[in-house]
């Protein structure tokens, strides 16, 4: 056996490692959806806090965690414009869980037509216009940009145009949340 190799079919301490892998991401989204209350001691850390809150919540591989109402609630007390930088970098850094346990998936096996319809339209979707989708999925204010970038991990997309462009989705979904939060709250920045 090759063990130098980097087919995780022929390597097992590949293999092994991708699985492993997987499951760390699960369980670190299990532990972060169940102590999601506990999580609100960063908000008193500032810039900080924020960017840790969002990467947490946006590290949860499909399990929503509340991101949003963590810029929402810091706009009102630090400045907006910051808030939604740091909220959109966390919550980019934290996407690439998905987009990494996607690159992981395609390593322990080769799925080739997946039986979910929705999963089937979304890869023809990202083969045809990766830009569009992952930019415009980012901004949209669903819990379904897990399932993006793991197709995007899992079809080898750039991870430089994956987090590129999921930067600037979260930005923009973060900057019209963030400005709602300051016109309805109001800032005490």
């Amino acid at each position: 056996m090759d063990v130098a190799t980097g087919n995780p079919r022929k390597n097992p301490w590949l293999l092994a490692a991708n699985i492993a892998f997987i499951v760390l991401i699960v369980a670190g989204s299990v532990l972060a959806y169940v102590f999601q209350d506990r999580l609100t001691y960063f908000e008193g850390l500032g810039y900080f806090g924020v960017l840790t809150l969002c990467f947490l919540c946006n590290a949860t591989v499909f399990a929503p965690a509340p991101s949003l109402a963590v810029v929402m609630s810091a706009a009102t007390f630090l400045n907006p414009v910051a808030v939604a930088l740091m909220g959109a970098a966390g919550s980019t850094l934290g996407e690439t869980m998905g987009y990494l346990a996607g690159m992981a998936g395609r390593n322990v096996k080769q799925i080739e037509t997946p039986k979910n319809k929705v999963l089937c339209k979304l890869i023809d979707l990202l083969k045809g216009g990766r830009q569009r989708v992952i930019f415009t999925m980012a901004a949209i204010p669903l819990p379904l940009f897990d399932i993006v970038g793991f197709a995007s991990g899992y079809l080898k997309v750039s991870f430089w145009r994956f987090i590129t462009l999921c930067f600037l989705g979260k930005l923009l979904k973060i900057s019209v949340s963030v400005a709602v939060s300051v016109l309805v709250l109001g800032s005490l920045y």
